[in-house]
């Protein structure tokens, strides 16, 4: 009798010691919110790298890594939450929802230079061609800039395919659903390296105001 005393309050101690434990839970993944009015989305976290797109103010992102380079700036990797662009991100430009800079994963990045992996980003063409899709119903214009005659509109999805930006890189000339016309960088989902495209020429439209795009990064 007393030997199966002693097992059940050996087995009444190890249940509670059990219960007491606490269960570990899943690590909730670290999401951001762009606050920059247009966030440069680039192939590697430096200013050098070519710019792969860009976030419009408010868009929610999840992060997967920061880098370890110097003097270089606080860089995260992030993907567009459901699913979307994917790049590196001043980590300034984005107010954090969930999680922190220091709970990201270092991601061992080397200097840039012609030979460098991209990061997981939309895969480019083959042939080095700058594609997309729309990313909401938007209007074409006569030159790179909101102060250019409105020429046309482009619904959401609609395919394009660019040859051309301007200096800056924040704004795409190319064919979109069958018309050639100029379209703000930040309203395409691009997939290839805008940074690769030749600096077109701007069409002598007269201009009735200009207008100065913030971008960051």
């Amino acid at each position: 009798m007393k030997i199966a005393k002693r097992l059940a309050l050996v087995a009444l101690v190890v249940l509670l010691t059990v219960s007491l434990v606490p269960v570990a839970s899943a690590q909730e993944p670290v999401q951001a919110q762009v606050i920059a009015s247009q966030l440069n989305v680039r192939q590697l976290p430096t200013l050098s790298a070519p710019i792969l797109g860009t976030y419009p103010f408010g868009t929610l992102v999840v992060l997967d890594g920061r880098e370890d380079l110097t003097d270089n700036g606080v860089w995260v990797r992030a993907t567009q939450a459901g699913g979307g662009l994917s790049g590196w991100v001043f980590a300034e430009y984005l107010s954090f929802i969930t999680g922190s800079v220091e709970a990201l994963p270092v991601v061992q990045v080397a200097p840039a230079s012609g030979n460098a992996p991209a990061p997981q980003s939309a895969p480019a063409a083959s042939d080095g061609s700058v594609t997309g899709t729309i990313r909401n119903t938007s209007n074409l214009r006569g030159g790179p800039d909101t102060s250019f005659p409105r020429i046309g509109g482009a619904a959401r999805g609609t395919s394009a395919s660019f040859s051309g930006r301007n200096a800056a890189g924040d704004w795409l000339f190319g064919t979109v659903g069958g018309q050639q016309a100029w379209i703000a960088a930040f309203l395409v989902n691009v997939r290839g390296n805008v940074g690769g495209l030749p600096v077109a020429h701007e069409p002598p439209v007269g201009r009735t105001s200009s207008r100065a795009v913030q971008r960051r990064g």
